[in-house]
């Protein structure tokens, strides 16, 4: 009983916000140093993964897909190696503050609450886009150096519009003697509505997009134009070929054929070998059987050269010659080409959602809470701090969870 009662006691006191005498700075200190350390080995190590697999594909340097998906994993190591390490040595001790120092915290800080979120989101946008005109794309770059060129420039948009709207925007007004940021209240929501949340809705609207396509692009659909019905289809026998001519194909060495029709009686005085080529090249074929006359009935068998020795006409041939049942392979490549389509376009949404869900209620937070001037007071230490910690490590996390996502979108 006494046990209940001091828990009800600490919970009245809780949402009363008189918390803050239940506060523990060791343990708290404690777990901090303990998350910020495995969290910055699983980063380094998932996205070290995710470099490897990309980096050993053979079209690693022609392929645009490759090369964002390289870009975005070393912007996830260097969220692990520099906002990451700087918490780090400050959780240990390590404090900043000279203004060498301070303007390294400030730009940590900017990199990791809004710059990597900006890039990651527009990253995933651009290879919606990448998913969606890969074959156009593939098309105007014939040469290597020009795929090369192509990937690299789509790598580095999302970088190049960063550096332009993001750094710009979070880093203005940052007085470096005091160690903090003199920005308007208006700045700042800006700098979190620009960087985070509209990155995140246009990846996951990108992702949409691309899942209701029904159709693949152009790149799938090359082996099934290839595996339209065929005219004719003969085996790899040297001497079974086609032929131009009123309906001869030559002998049916791997089934029956429809079209082909064989005479149900031997014809007086004749071979049997010799009345299938008779009777396709005759052109009174279809009448009835009583009625037609054979051709070369006069001459003896001895003279006949046997069907199976002609040598064929290839100037006349009108057909296009495969093999046995390739049609059947190239459905199936066909078929395996769409499923695998499908299979990318949805783990890029599930990419898009993942981090759209790790990301946005941090940014939420700020601007319901940290930015608003309205705002209600949590009054306990221990709500306050459970709600902030719980969403900037949210904001860590995605860069752990994402990559493995990606590792396995980098599959097809």
């Amino acid at each position: 009983m006494e046990g209940s009662d001091q828990a009800l006691d600490y919970l009245r006191d809780f949402f009363s916000g008189h918390g803050g005498s239940y506060f523990d700075d060791a343990a708290y200190a404690a777990t901090t140093k303990a998350l910020c350390i495995i969290f910055l080995l699983l980063i380094l190590l998932s996205n070290a993964l995710l470099v490897l697999k990309n980096t050993r594909k053979f079209d690693f340097y022609t392929r645009p897909k490759n090369q964002i998906i390289l870009s975005l994993a070393i912007g996830d190591i260097l969220f692990a190696l520099f906002p990451l390490i700087v918490v780090a040595k400050t959780l240990f001790g390590d404090y900043l503050t000279d203004i060498k120092t301070c303007s390294l915290a400030m730009t940590s800080d900017t990199y990791m609450r809004f710059l990597i979120h900006f890039v990651y989101g527009l990253g995933v946008v651009v290879l919606g886009i990448e998913l969606l005109f890969r074959n156009k794309i593939r098309d105007m770059t014939a040469s290597k150096t020009a795929k090369f060129i192509v990937s690299i420039v789509l790598s580095g948009i999302p970088w190049l519009l960063g550096l332009i709207f993001v750094l710009p925007l979070c880093l203005a007004n940052i007085d470096m003697t005091m160690c903090s940021s003199v920005q308007t209240l208006d700045q700042a929501k800006a700098a979190v509505v620009i960087s985070v949340i509209l990155p995140a809705c246009a990846a996951v609207a990108m992702c949409i997009v691309v899942n209701c396509r029904a159709f693949p692009p152009a790149q799938y659909q090359q082996t099934t134009a290839t595996s339209a019905p065929m005219v004719m289809i003969t085996t790899s026998h040297s001497n079974s070929q086609l032929q131009s001519g009123n309906g001869f194909t030559g002998p049916p060495t791997d089934g029956y054929h429809p079209g082909n029709q064989y005479p149900q009686q031997p014809i007086p005085g004749q071979h049997p070998l010799q009345q299938y080529p008779q009777q396709m090249n005759n052109p009174q074929a279809h009448q009835p059987y009583a009625t037609q006359q054979p051709q070369v009935a006069q001459q003896p068998y001895a003279a006949q050269q046997p069907y199976f020795t002609q040598q064929p006409n290839v100037a006349q041939q009108p057909y296009t010659v495969v093999q046995p049942n390739q049609g059947v392979y190239l459905q199936n490549d066909a078929g395996m080409a769409l499923s695998k389509f499908h299979r990318e376009k949805s783990r890029l949404l599930a990419i898009a959602i993942v981090f759209f869900f790790l990301v946005v209620p941090q940014a939420i937070y700020q601007l319901g809470y940290t930015l608003n001037l309205n705002r209600i007071s949590l009054g306990s230490r221990i709500a306050y701090t459970a709600i902030n910690d719980f969403v900037v490590w949210l904001m860590v996390i995605r860069s752990f969870v994402t990559p493995l996502i990606m590792y396995c979108y980098s599959d097809v």
